[in-house]
């Protein structure tokens, strides 16, 4: 009873996105992605939650001409912020 009562918790507090910024809301691809291998030859890190989206977002431009160049590949760990970055860029 315990453990199921935590676990719902642990959903509800994920839904409501209360968890500290960087830390990885498990709501995301993580499953498809186990054996993924990047093909860019540049990475970007960015964990935080989706409130500080505004730091990469001016970056956009700078990361398409790198993209362009290179190839790029943002990582994130909060599956809302993945779907905000997809869309926009």
């Amino acid at each position: 009873m315990r453990a199921r009562v935590r676990a719902g918790a642990g959903r509800l507090i994920r839904r409501l996105g209360l968890l500290p910024g960087g830390l990885a809301d498990g709501l995301g691809e993580d499953d498809q992605l186990t054996d993924a291998v990047l093909t860019t030859r540049a990475a970007v890190f960015f964990p935080d939650p989706p409130e500080n989206l505004y730091q990469i977002r001016q970056w956009y431009p700078a990361l398409a001409a790198l993209d362009a160049a290179m190839g790029l590949t943002i990582l994130v760990q909060d599956s809302r912020v993945a779907a905000t970055i997809r869309a926009e860029t």
